[in-house]
């Protein structure tokens, strides 16, 4: 970003009145001190941002603010940045800030996969361990205090506030962004730069620079630091926004949202047990044909997605006038939506492998007929879905251990979850549809009372009606249509996904649910709809799209698999696994040191299991989460290290319980199998 038009956005004001002097770049020069600060930062930073070298080696059209020797603010021409002395105001920035510091807290283990068997054994255990040292919960600390954080400074500026602010938040890693680079030219005068990183580093600081200026490459490389740095230290992070420009404040909102997405554990080993065991039932059992994620050709054709979200009520009638000339896919409890009001789709969706699932889905087809409907499913799903339609395209869902074990990348389809809506969307664009429309993806809801539509199962099947009442939405998101919507975590993540995918396929996406708003997808009242293209052919249509798809009789897929030795696979890697645990018991004294060794051993993974560290490796990564929610509560250091031991221990003894279990499984898939051969 150019001084010109940082100018415009730093909020102007009258000049203060003091004996300050302003000195072009020329005449201060490089002084040594610069020139030590210039080699600091170029040190640190220009492999990772090679743009800094030319940067700071620009003459600044702004002016350089003096008083004495000292740079003090920059005359930006219509007003100045800091509009006093620049030091004055980042010390009292810097004090109000720490009064009231914004901050990222876990505030429960809902997103540490906390419902599942494991994670709440793990609880149990570490409340008891804290209960026994006199520490109940209600009594640990509320926010977590160690040194382990992050610290994310928007806007250097001159730099004045730096080293209060690293020294007063006490993280392991501060990662600056300054969108003006020219900025940091006049910080080379006014802070020593090679003070500041060597004092970090001496106290196991380290340091990231981004010289971004959009807000979305910023959020980008923030996020990208956490990945690297460890997501699970998320907890307790530090913002501090320095000035307020557009691209600062606008990264700032977005962070808040997206670290919470961040944190979510991604499956979990129970689940993953249930994955295996669904994939090779429906391999053996039914005759389908494979979608996969591989580029096809493009198709102008109009897709109507459709959900059983509130709003959808009031599209109903336009679905309907226009339903010849689209193609439709349902998701989930959508399809009794559909089928209520006389609206066949031709494709259905579905990616939960919960026996709940198919409850619904056969209380529907007991109610209507679901002839000439196409199942498009994860191959995980309850393995008497696919006998209650005509025709079956299963795909291999990304992450999970089914994908892992027994498929590749060209085979897995990428962003189908965590929702069906993102199912349906995926499905639509891996069969080549660009234009898409969406109906009841409300992603939450305007009204607690009303969470789905009035003909979804929800109002129909007790148990359902039971699951709809418990479903909570303690958060907010910008709607669609203006106002405010009520949300959770999992829609939160779902939004984000679904826009992640619609920018990436360039997909002229439109959003006509009164629900959330979706960013990249283009709100739309579904009265204005005007499909202009002819009655489809939709029978002709599926027909060449089942043609692009590979068909699998019963048991064929497996047949490779046969010279696989899945149980020596397993055995390895839980004895792997196991001994870096050992190894942190015998050496490490915290999660940061835990953390660095198990993140090691996981990024050197690679394909040395055939994949089947993904059994239990959402539930290995999510644990220390647990652990560290408790242990960065503890307030005494003497009681953190006796919860932190327990912590290891208990870790491990869960580690030999999920190798126990994957090894019955994949004896059984490996019996199963040879059967097969």
């Amino acid at each position: 970003m150019t001084t010109a038009e940082a100018v415009a956005e730093v909020a102007a004001g009258k000049t203060a009145e003091n004996t300050a002097t302003a000195a072009t770049a020329e005449q201060t020069g490089f002084s040594s001190r610069m020139e030590r600060s210039r080699q600091a930062l170029l040190s640190r930073f220009a492999k990772s941002v090679p743009d800094l070298a030319a940067e700071l080696a620009q003459v600044p059209t702004s002016v350089a603010i003096m008083d004495g020797d000292a740079v003090i603010d920059i005359d930006l021409g219509q007003t100045r940045l800091y509009r006093d002395d620049g030091r004055a105001v980042a010390e009292s920035q810097v004090l109000s800030y720490l009064e009231k510091p914004l901050r990222f807290f876990l505030v429960n283990l809902s997103g540490c996969n906390g419902g599942t068997w494991l994670s709440r054994q793990l609880t149990l255990f570490l409340t008891k361990e804290c209960e026994d040292l006199g520490l109940e919960i209600k009594s640990l600390d509320v926010k977590p205090s160690y040194h382990g954080s992050y610290l994310v400074v928007l806007g250097v500026g001159l730099g004045f506030h730096l080293k209060k602010l690293i020294s007063e938040t006490n993280v392991r890693h501060v990662f600056l962004v300054e969108p003006t680079p020219e900025f940091l030219r006049h910080s080379l005068a006014s802070i020593d730069w090679e003070y500041i990183l060597t004092d970090g580093e001496a106290r196991g600081i380290t340091f990231s620079l981004s010289i971004s200026s959009r807000p979305d490459r910023i959020v980008t490389e923030i996020q990208r630091m956490f990945i690297n740095e460890g997501v699970s230290f998320i907890d307790g992070a530090f913002v501090f926004l320095h000035y307020p420009l557009w691209a600062l404040k606008e990264a700032r909102e977005h962070l808040a949202d997206d670290l919470q997405v961040m944190y979510l554990s991604r499956g979990f080993y129970e689940d993953e047990l249930i994955m295996m065991t669904n994939a090779t039932t429906n391999m053996m059992n039914y005759r389908y044909h494979l979608m996969d994620g591989k580029l096809r050709p493009k198709r102008n054709e109009p897709v109507f997605i459709v959900g059983s979200g509130p709003s959808i009520d009031n599209s109903l009638q336009y679905i309907k006038r226009w339903r010849d000339r689209v193609i439709l896919f349902s998701c989930g409890t959508g399809l009794r939506v559909c089928l209520k009001n006389g609206i066949i789709p031709d494709f259905h969706c579905e990616i939960e492998n919960v026996p709940e699932v198919y409850d619904v889905a056969l209380a529907t087809s007991n109610e209507f007929d679901l002839s000439g409907i196409t199942l498009i499913a994860s191959i995980t799903v309850d393995t008497r879905m696919a006998a209650l339609f005509d025709h079956t395209y299963f795909f291999f869902r990304d992450s999970v251990s089914s994908t892992r074990v027994l498929a590749n990348d060209q085979l897995m389809i990428l962003g189908t979850s965590p929702t069906v809506a993102n199912t349906a969307l995926r499905s639509a664009t891996c069969l080549g549809f660009t234009n898409l429309y969406l109906f009841g993806i409300d992603c939450g809801t305007k009204n607690e009372d009303n969470k789905h539509s009035r003909d979804s199962i929800y109002h129909t099947l007790g148990s359902m009606k039971d699951a709809d009442n418990n479903h909570k939405f303690p958060d907010t998101c910008i709607g669609n249509f203006g106002g405010t919507v009520q949300t959770h975590w999992i829609f939160h993540f779902s939004k984000f996904m679904l826009s992640a995918f619609i920018k990436a396929y360039r997909i002229k996406a439109y959003n006509c649910s009164d629900g959330a708003s979706i960013d990249g997808a283009l709100p739309k009242v579904a009265a204005s709809i005007e499909i202009k293209g002819p009655v489809l052919d939709r029978k002709a249509i599926k027909y060449a799209l089942t043609g692009c798809l590979v068909n699998y009789e019963p048991h064929e897929y497996l047949k490779p698999f046969f010279d696989v030795d899945l149980v020596e696979h397993a055995s390895r890697f839980y004895q792997d696994i196991i001994d870096v645990i050992d190894q942190a018991i015998a050496h490490d004294k915290d999660f940061v040191a835990f953390w660095r060794r198990l993140s090691t051993f996981n990024d050197q993974i690679n394909n040395s299991y055939h994949g089947i560290e993904s059994i239990p490796i959402g539930t290995i990564l999510s644990l220390p989460k647990i652990g560290m929610f408790f242990v960065h509560r503890v307030p005494d250091t003497k009681d953190r290290a006796i919860i932190f031991s327990a912590f290891l221990a208990e870790y491990r003894r869960i580690h030999e319980f999920m190798r126990d279990g994957t090894l019955a499984l994949l004896n059984d898939v490996s019996d199963r199998i040879k059967y097969v051969k």
